[in-house]
Protein backbone atom coordinates (compact mmCIF):
# COMPACT_ATOMS: atom_id res chain seq x y z
CA UNK A 1 0.00 0.00 0.00
CA UNK A 2 1.50 3.55 -1.17
CA UNK A 3 1.02 5.94 1.91
CA UNK A 4 -0.27 8.99 1.55
CA UNK A 5 1.05 12.71 1.75
CA UNK A 6 -0.55 15.46 2.53
CA UNK A 7 0.88 18.78 0.95
CA UNK A 8 1.18 19.92 -2.85
CA UNK A 9 3.81 18.56 -5.29
CA UNK A 10 6.20 21.42 -7.51
CA UNK A 11 4.05 20.84 -10.39
CA UNK A 12 0.95 22.20 -8.58
CA UNK A 13 2.67 24.96 -6.81
CA UNK A 14 4.21 26.49 -10.49
CA UNK A 15 0.67 25.95 -11.50
CA UNK A 16 -0.94 28.28 -9.27
CA UNK A 17 1.86 30.73 -8.98
CA UNK A 18 1.73 31.08 -12.88
CA UNK A 19 -2.15 31.54 -12.40
CA UNK A 20 -1.63 34.12 -9.90
CA UNK A 21 1.15 35.75 -12.08
CA UNK A 22 -1.66 35.85 -14.75
CA UNK A 23 -4.06 37.82 -12.60
CA UNK A 24 -1.49 40.32 -11.00
CA UNK A 25 -0.05 41.18 -14.88
CA UNK A 26 -3.13 43.29 -15.72
CA UNK A 27 -3.37 44.90 -12.34
CA UNK A 28 0.12 45.88 -12.31
CA UNK A 29 -0.69 47.30 -16.07
CA UNK A 30 -3.97 48.81 -14.65
CA UNK A 31 -1.77 50.70 -11.62
CA UNK A 32 0.45 52.14 -13.82
CA UNK A 33 -1.32 53.81 -16.60
CA UNK A 34 -3.06 55.11 -13.14
CA UNK A 35 0.05 56.51 -12.47
CA UNK A 36 0.60 58.11 -15.63
CA UNK A 37 -2.83 59.91 -15.82
CA UNK A 38 -2.34 60.97 -12.73
CA UNK A 39 0.70 62.67 -13.72
CA UNK A 40 -0.82 63.93 -16.88
CA UNK A 41 -3.37 65.64 -14.64
CA UNK A 42 -1.27 67.25 -12.54
CA UNK A 43 0.77 68.84 -15.45
CA UNK A 44 -2.63 70.17 -17.27
CA UNK A 45 -3.50 71.97 -13.83
CA UNK A 46 -0.42 73.37 -13.28
CA UNK A 47 -0.44 74.64 -16.98
CA UNK A 48 -4.02 76.00 -16.01
CA UNK A 49 -3.48 77.94 -13.46
CA UNK A 50 -0.10 79.46 -14.95
CA UNK A 51 -2.62 80.65 -17.88
CA UNK A 52 -4.47 82.27 -15.66
CA UNK A 53 -1.35 83.78 -13.88
CA UNK A 54 -0.56 84.95 -17.72
CA UNK A 55 -4.41 86.36 -18.29
CA UNK A 56 -4.02 87.76 -15.04
CA UNK A 57 -0.62 89.93 -15.61
CA UNK A 58 -1.83 90.82 -19.16
CA UNK A 59 -5.11 92.88 -17.31
CA UNK A 60 -2.57 94.33 -14.72
CA UNK A 61 -0.26 95.62 -16.89
CA UNK A 62 -2.41 98.71 -17.21
CA UNK A 63 -1.19 99.63 -20.63
CA UNK A 64 -3.71 100.88 -23.79
CA UNK A 65 -4.23 98.23 -26.59
CA UNK A 66 -1.42 99.81 -28.60
CA UNK A 67 1.14 99.71 -26.18
CA UNK A 68 0.12 95.95 -25.42
CA UNK A 69 -0.18 95.42 -29.36
CA UNK A 70 3.25 97.16 -29.75
CA UNK A 71 4.54 93.85 -27.19
CA UNK A 72 3.96 91.63 -30.17
CA UNK A 73 5.33 88.35 -28.36
CA UNK A 74 6.25 87.88 -24.81
CA UNK A 75 7.82 85.21 -22.78
CA UNK A 76 7.39 84.66 -19.65
CA UNK A 77 10.02 84.09 -17.77
CA UNK A 78 12.47 85.89 -20.56
CA UNK A 79 14.48 83.33 -22.92
CA UNK A 80 17.64 84.51 -21.21
CA UNK A 81 16.23 83.59 -17.84
CA UNK A 82 15.96 80.24 -15.76
CA UNK A 83 12.11 78.73 -16.87
CA UNK A 84 9.36 78.19 -13.51
CA UNK A 85 10.14 75.31 -11.67
CA UNK A 86 6.87 73.46 -10.54
CA UNK A 87 6.79 69.72 -9.25
CA UNK A 88 9.94 69.25 -10.70
CA UNK A 89 9.57 70.25 -14.48
CA UNK A 90 10.09 73.53 -16.01
CA UNK A 91 7.59 76.17 -17.25
CA UNK A 92 7.30 79.33 -19.44
CA UNK A 93 4.29 81.10 -20.72
CA UNK A 94 4.23 82.91 -24.17
CA UNK A 95 2.04 86.18 -24.50
CA UNK A 96 0.84 86.64 -28.46
CA UNK A 97 -1.25 89.62 -29.44
CA UNK A 98 -3.37 88.99 -32.53
CA UNK A 99 -3.01 92.30 -34.48
CA UNK A 100 -5.73 94.39 -36.09
CA UNK A 101 -8.17 93.09 -34.17
CA UNK A 102 -11.38 95.08 -32.17
CA UNK A 103 -11.17 94.38 -29.34
CA UNK A 104 -7.61 93.37 -29.18
CA UNK A 105 -7.04 89.31 -29.24
CA UNK A 106 -4.27 88.60 -26.56
CA UNK A 107 -3.25 84.56 -26.50
CA UNK A 108 -1.57 83.21 -23.54
CA UNK A 109 0.01 79.43 -24.06
CA UNK A 110 1.74 77.17 -21.36
CA UNK A 111 4.57 75.65 -22.54
CA UNK A 112 6.93 72.61 -20.46
CA UNK A 113 10.73 73.43 -21.08
CA UNK A 114 11.79 70.51 -22.71
CA UNK A 115 9.02 70.95 -25.68
CA UNK A 116 8.60 74.62 -26.92
CA UNK A 117 6.76 73.61 -29.92
CA UNK A 118 3.40 72.11 -28.19
CA UNK A 119 1.78 74.06 -25.56
CA UNK A 120 0.58 72.19 -22.89
CA UNK A 121 -2.65 74.75 -22.86
CA UNK A 122 -3.68 77.95 -24.38
CA UNK A 123 -6.04 80.57 -23.38
CA UNK A 124 -7.19 83.65 -24.93
CA UNK A 125 -9.10 87.09 -24.24
CA UNK A 126 -10.08 90.07 -25.37
CA UNK A 127 -8.89 93.35 -24.17
CA UNK A 128 -10.27 96.90 -24.73
CA UNK A 129 -9.37 100.20 -22.75
CA UNK A 130 -11.79 101.10 -20.11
Amino acid sequence: MRASKAGFTYIEMLVVVTLLALCFVPLLQMFAQSLDEVSQYNDLGTAIQLGREGMEAVKNLRLTEEQIESQETVWTPPEKDKPYEINGKQWRIKRTVVSNTNPLEVHVEVFQEQNLNRSVIELATLLEDL
